[in-house]
C-alpha cells in the first residue's frame, strides 16, 4: 500500500512532500519501519515523469521538509 501509485505515478509520499505535509510523511516512515519495509525505497521511488519525493518538496519551496529527508 505504501508504494501505491495514482494515474501520474505519485506515492503517497509524493504526495504529501508536494503538499509540504511533514507529519504525513514521518507517519509513513514510521509505518514503513513497523512493517520492515526499507523507507529509503520510498524516497528514490519515481513519479512516471522521473521526479522523486525531495523533487516535490524543492519544486514548493517546502525547505522545512527538504531538511527531515
Amino acid at each position: 500500500m505504501l508504494f501505491a501509485k495514482n494515474n501520474n505515478g505519485d506515492t503517497v509520499w509524493h504526495v504529501a512532500a508536494y503538499l509540504g505535509n511533514l507529519e504525513v510523511l514521518e507517519t509513513i516512515w514510521s509505518w514503513a519501519n513497523e512493517v520492515k519495509l526499507r523507507p529509503f525505497e520510498l524516497l528514490l521511488a519515481q513519479t512516471e515523469r522521473g521526479r522523486t519525493v525531495l523533487h516535490m518538496a524543492a519544486e514548493k519551496n517546502h525547505a522545512e521538509l527538504i531538511q527531515k529527508l
